[in-house]
């Protein structure tokens, strides 16, 4: 699906409202993305098709500065549910065959903001299950955990704490024939990753005369933790030792920083510009990353929003993706 058929779908399903209600307690939102490598050595294409729903417990008006930041400034209680589906393919031509990974994304989140103090905080549970092709484990399900911590200094400016953590074990059992001699061979393979991101990020809505803005800015770290065990057992072992294990454990490290100015020219229109730097340490290499991200956010009135992104990320060298280019379109709908 690209994002012109997208659109078309879309299209057809919206209905034409001109209804202009300033209050809303529900924002439906269905998106689609995708990513394509043209300049790198792999053959990379992947593609995000997803869909969430936040209810927020008390009414929000959009009448306090640009209907986009509704929820932030009403500083109201609220649940999000969200589903993502994701798919991969990767190749390197002559060199790595292709693997297609299919991806599905699960979250439940809850946030309250304590009346009166300006304190705040967000708790989020969810699951993603992975499936790929020419992989020992065709299969990975990984729990997601998500907390923030954060206070309103004023009306329109605040500061979190955020901690998100992603956990997987797999265990697979199997048993194949050993080459050129008469044994068998039993394999009982374990993996296990812990990803665990958290950091400091503030927000600011501001005005100029009669425009506004929103700044937003981020400092944190990232931590990944491997491992792989696999043990070997040959019956009966008249060319190889009863038992071999192979043990494989990789660290990786990165520290981010990024930044986010979004201008509103009125309350319904805003056009946004961001940037992102990683710096990954690995056990073999340390590299970074850059990206660049184009926005641009339209309320066609109080109803219904319609939301363009591009995403421009350089020289992702650890897999061979010169440069990678990501669009994205999502449709709003408010009740």
């Amino acid at each position: 699906m690209t994002i012109k058929t997208f659109l078309i779908v879309i299209s057809m399903t919206l209905p034409i409202s001109t209804a202009l209600a300033d209050t809303y307690q529900l924002d439906a939102q269905i998106s689609y993305q995708e990513s394509i490598d043209r300049e790198g050595r792999t053959d990379f294409e992947s593609s995000q098709i997803a869909t969430s729903i936040t209810w927020w417990i008390s009414p929000v008006a959009d009448h306090k500065g640009p209907w986009a930041e509704a929820g932030f400034l009403s500083k109201e209680d609220s649940f999000q549910l969200s589903y993502a589906q994701n798919e991969i393919d990767f190749s390197v031509p002559g060199l790595v065959r292709g693997s297609d990974t299919d991806a599905e994304t699960f979250n439940l989140k809850y946030r309250y903001v304590h009346e009166g103090t300006g304190f705040y905080g967000m708790a989020g549970l969810g699951q993603s299950i992975t499936n790929q092709t020419n992989v020992i484990f065709d299969e990975v399900k990984s729990d997601l955990y998500e907390i923030r911590l954060g206070y309103y200094v004023t009306d329109h400016t605040s500061i979190e704490l955020f901690d998100n953590r992603s956990e997987a074990d797999e265990r697979e059992r199997g048993v194949v024939n050993c080459l050129l001699s008469r044994c068998v061979q039993t394999f009982d393979t374990t993996f296990s990753t812990e990803v665990e991101s958290f950091g400091i990020l503030a927000k600011h809505v501001g005005q100029i005369g009669n425009q506004h803005y929103t700044i937003v800015a981020q400092y944190g770290r990232q931590e990944t933790e491997t491992r792989n065990r696999t043990i070997l057992t040959y019956e009966p072992a008249r060319f190889a030792p009863p038992t071999l294990r192979f043990d494989s454990n990789e660290d990786f490290r990165n520290e981010f920083f990024g930044t986010t100015l979004v201008w509103y020219p009125n309350f319904r229109l805003g056009v946004g510009v961001g940037f992102e730097s990683r710096e990954v340490e690995g056990p073999r290499s340390v590299f970074d990353l850059d990206r660049y991200k184009l926005s641009f956010d339209w309320f066609i009135n109080h109803r219904y929003r319609i939301q363009i992104h591009y995403i421009r990320e350089d020289d992702i060298s650890v897999l061979g993706i010169k440069d990678l280019d990501s669009s994205a379109l999502s449709i709003h709908a408010r009740f």
